[in-house]
């Protein structure tokens, strides 16, 4: 597995202030260590995260969520994203 993606259609609500009452894809990303440039000088797989992304921000347009996506650190850790 290189990456892994979790979302969740329902019980999200975006934080930007403009937005707040509106739903949004939330949930976990995870890209493998040995694809982390930061962590791999030569990661085996690029861009598995930005795909990721784009997945995760299509999801949000078909379910009409205007392409909001939520992001959440993991427990434990070293890397944090916001909610968006």
């Amino acid at each position: 597995m290189q990456g892994m993606i979790e979302v969740a259609k329902e019980g999200y609500l975006a934080k930007l202030p403009a937005q707040r009452a509106s739903h949004s894809l939330c949930r976990y990303i995870e890209t493998a260590p040995w694809n982390i440039k930061l962590l791999e000088p030569k990661p085996r797989y690029g861009g598995v995260g930005a795909r990721l992304i784009r997945v995760a921000t299509e999801l949000s347009l078909d379910e009409g969520y205007k392409g909001r996506v939520g992001l959440h650190s993991l427990p434990g850790g070293t890397r944090r994203a916001e909610c968006l």
